[in-house]
């Protein structure tokens, strides 16, 4: 393994697990404590909104969590599979760029949301990206990648 090899290895390795941690930890402070994330991470006030709408909020907040923690579970099952067979591959890094896609596709079409959610962006694009670049060596020693 060359030392770029190896430093790939590390960056990929590092921003996986990095990633999973925030996924299942993110996944489950929102799936039980929704009022927390609703309030530091979206800055909602919700002690302005009816408590009809709270609840609304929250029940979609834990149906949206559900959907990232069943996404961290299959990361977790599958990780081997991530970084040796490229259906599975592609469908992580698909599912890993379309959240930091759409959360482009906000600053460009609605505007500017909080800090935070910024640098939810920045770090799920920049994950995708060293995940992206180690896959490739290991697919490919895999046997996985087209000819």
């Amino acid at each position: 393994m060359t030392p770029m090899e190896r430093f790939l290895k590390f960056m990929g390795l590092l921003c996986f697990y990095s990633y999973l941690f925030l996924l299942v930890s993110g996944g489950l402070v929102g799936y039980l404590d929704p009022g927390f994330e609703l309030s530091k991470s979206y800055q909602i006030k919700l002690d302005t909104l009816d408590r009809q709408s709270v609840n609304s909020l929250f029940d979609h907040l834990r149906f949206l969590k559900a959907y990232v923690l069943g996404f961290a579970a299959f990361a977790i099952v599958f990780r081997r599979e991530i970084f040796e067979a490229r259906v599975y591959n592609r469908l992580f890094l698909t599912t890993l760029f379309l959240s930091a896609g759409g959360r482009l596709l906000t600053v460009l079409v609605n505007g500017k949301p909080n800090s935070v959610l910024i640098f939810y962006m920045i770090t799920e694009f920049t994950f995708g990206f060293c995940i992206l670049a180690y896959s490739r060596i290991t697919l490919a020693r895999a046997g996985s990648m087209p000819q």
